[in-house]
């Protein structure tokens, strides 16, 4: 900074002024002796150029113009050449045993890289296959055709001839000097030829609503799945669903999506997982998975919502609740979000982690309590489950706190629970939910809640009674194939005369299964 019509800038100034234009074209890959074009002034200029040469100004001052910007233009580039580019981070690590046959190897580069030097520097040892892409240019993907070999140690080389965009060597050592490799050490798994299995899943019975949400839980990474995955109501072939997402946590993965369209209450439906789904390296479901369910007729009027999680309110830290226990800090937390949504454009979102397998407890509790309507009272809430496993329940205040369990989370999507309370006092209030860890539940999840409410009103049907069907359906028997047991399942639209009979692949009449 200063004013150089008639001073010179000092060689700190000028020393400084090449650390920083140094940094800023490093970091945006700005070539220093380059021009491009100005949009302000419509002319193409020096990336490195005085004030003046694009606007109607003095500035920087003709004594600093008077200096060779080309000199300083050559030193920034000098500067950003003298430092080697070094790989900053990189998956799997060093070492790492037991790494799956199908993982890409991802490397970062603390500087922007001259791709096509990278691709041709890198090498393995035993000798593979594999494609080389980069999401960003300070990024690397290798990725093999097919698969890696099982059950054996790869070394990959990342030779001195991967430069950044300046031509500067790779610095493999990471000691600051460029000039030598980089090298990466790991193993590979055993043979796999292991199908994947379904660890749990929802639909899993009757307790499914019109929305629909579906999860199935796999033990290992899959693929193939977006064209043998179909749902049908016996009349409809194929109803239609959205996008399905794979998410792979470390040690499950989780396959979500919903019907694009909203299901009848009433009705039975048939998931259907073809056998062609697989794992990875190949292994197929060992046979067609179907999953029945049916859609129980209720009908749902909205009470007075007293909280519809638009904004964080009285809710509280659940950390900073003593009755909290066995959370782990790093993963527990309430906020607001826009991620899942009932109704409005927000909804409260509680993440919880336990930090052992027994005892823990959340409680999400809020500072100003909301008073019970006088006499005998509903609560309701919509909750969206993650198929975690464990309990939750609405903790209420008068003399003393109250907690009444409302449900288990084995259920994926929106569900509206609903609990009766008697306030014959006028002293009770609503204060909050807890999630109390079950022994075999999943130790960290995620639930959401929106549109809290009194006096609710839900008729229709119990969630296990089948209400009149519309027509006349035929399930798939389930489970498919023939097990020492199989369960067959169909619908009538009125009182009639049925026979129900099993025939073989020929034709033939095996058994009546029913008359009457």
């Amino acid at each position: 900074m200063g004013k150089f019509t008639s001073v010179s800038p000092s060689a700190a100034l000028q020393a400084s002024l090449g650390k920083i234009l140094a940094w800023k074209a490093d970091q945006r890959g700005i070539n220093p002796l380059g021009s491009s074009f100005h949009g302000s002034s419509g002319l193409n200029i020096n990336n490195i150029s005085g004030h003046r040469a694009g606007c109607a100004t003095e500035c920087p001052g003709q004594s600093f113009v008077d200096i060779d910007l080309q000199n300083v233009r050559q030193g920034v580039l000098s500067l950003i050449q003298s430092i080697a580019p070094k790989i900053t981070s990189f998956t799997p690590e060093n070492g790492s045993n037991d790494v799956k046959v199908f993982k890409q190897i991802k490397l970062t580069f603390n500087l922007l890289m001259d791709t096509n030097s990278v691709r041709n520097a890198i090498s393995f040892s035993p000798a593979d296959t594999f494609v080389v892409s980069f999401p960003t240019i300070s990024e690397a993907v290798i990725t093999p055709v097919g698969l890696w070999s099982f059950n054996t140690t790869y070394t990959l080389k990342v030779d001195t001839t991967a430069k950044n965009i300046y031509g500067t060597p790779l610095d493999g050592d990471g000691n600051g000097v460029g000039g030598d490799p980089f090298y990466l050490t790991f193993s590979t798994s055993q043979p796999d030829n292991n199908p994947p299995v379904i660890v749990k899943y929802f639909p899993n019975g009757v307790d499914v609503g019109t929305y629909a949400e579906m999860m199935i839980v796999f033990d290992e990474e899959i693929t193939n799945f977006e064209q043998n995955i179909t749902l049908t109501d016996g009349i409809t072939p194929s109803i239609p669903l959205s996008n399905l997402n794979f998410k792979w946590e470390g040690n499950r993965g989780l396959l979500t999506f919903r019907s694009t369209q909203l299901l009848v209450g009433g009705k039975n439906y048939l998931l259907k997982l073809k056998s062609n789904i697989s794992d990875k390296v190949g292994n197929k479901l060992p046979q067609d998975f179907d999953i029945p369910f049916y859609v129980p007729l209720i009908n749902l009027v909205e009470g007075t919502v007293f909280d519809r999680f638009e904004g964080i309110s009285t809710w509280e830290d659940p950390l900073s609740n003593v009755n909290t226990t066995g959370a782990d800090t790093t993963k527990t937390l309430f906020s607001i979000t826009s991620e899942k949504k009932r109704g409005g454009v927000f909804s409260g979102k509680l993440e919880f982690g336990f930090s052992g397998n027994t005892g823990g407890k959340v409680y999400l509790t809020k500072s100003t309590g909301h008073l019970l309507p006088t006499g005998s009272v509903n609560t309701g809430v919509w909750v969206f489950g993650n198929l975690s496993g464990n309990k939750f329940g609405m903790l209420f205040k008068n003399s003393s706190e109250q907690l009444v369990e409302i449900g288990t989370m084995n259920f994926y999507g929106w569900k509206f629970f609903n609990v009766p309370f008697q306030n014959s006092l006028n002293n009770t209030e609503f204060k909050g939910f807890v999630v109390e860890q079950i022994e075999t539940a999943e130790w960290n999840s995620v639930i959401y809640f929106d549109n809290l409410q009194f006096n609710t009103s839900v008729t229709g049907l119990d969630d296990q009674t089948p209400g009149t069907p519309q027509e006349f359906g035929l399930v798939q028997n389930y489970p498919n194939p023939f097990n020492p047991e199989t369960r067959i399942s169909f619908t009538l639209p009125s009182s009639m005369f049925v026979t129900g009979k099993v025939y073989d692949m020929m034709g033939g009449e095996v058994v009546t299964l029913i008359k009457k």
